[in-house]
């Protein structure tokens, strides 16, 4: 799971009206290598073109290992869901399966936050919501959007800070924060 950005990183949002640098220009020097990405998190790869729907979106980046895996404070199997107690393999079936009931769990929590904060946010944001969501947990989202008091621009912006795993930048999470950022933003291209 992503880390919660610190209070600076997260103050830094609201300078100057957005988070400061470049996004597009992300430099791959600036990341950690180490930790590594989870091992064997992309062990097979996804036949899955990512398209106009959020399960596409999260089979990209997650990747299909049948195997669990270590990854990062809990063990993972499939398509990135949580693995069971002793649970060493996982059909891609089952997987896929998975993946949509935790999607689904994670998009609840999303539409929540919709109607009680009034955003009327689009699918696509509601989509990079569910995305976020998924990859960090509940408890993210509430953080991110900080009872409501960011407006869009800020709450894509802010959504750049959670690259980190135990405290280390990982390419993975920074590039799948940018086409979050960009799904919320300008939607499906």
């Amino acid at each position: 799971f992503a880390s919660i950005p610190s209070y600076a990183e997260s103050a830094q949002v609201f300078q100057n009206g957005g988070y400061p640098g470049n996004f597009s220009a992300y430099d791959p020097q600036g990341a950690e290598d180490t930790p590594p990405e989870p091992q064997g998190a992309r062990l097979v790869p996804d036949e899955d073109v990512p398209g106009s729907d959020v399960t596409g979106f999260v089979k990209e980046f997650e990747g299909y290992n049948p195997n669990s895996y270590w990854d990062y404070g809990q063990t993972s199997i499939g398509y990135g869901t949580k693995a069971r107690p002793g649970e060493t393999s996982i059909s891609r079936q089952e997987a896929e399966r998975r993946l949509g009931s935790e999607l689904n769990q994670a998009r609840v929590y999303v539409e929540r936050y919709n109607t009680s904060q009034n955003r009327n946010w689009s699918p696509n944001q509601i989509d990079a919501l569910t995305s976020f969501t998924y990859n960090t947990g509940p408890g993210n989202l509430k953080t991110l959007l900080q009872g409501g008091n960011r407006n869009n621009t800020q709450v894509a912006d802010a959504m750049l800070l959670y690259n980190k795993a135990k405290g280390k930048t990982l390419r993975g999470l920074v590039r799948r924060r940018q086409a979050e950022r960009r799904l919320f933003l300008e939607g499906y291209s």
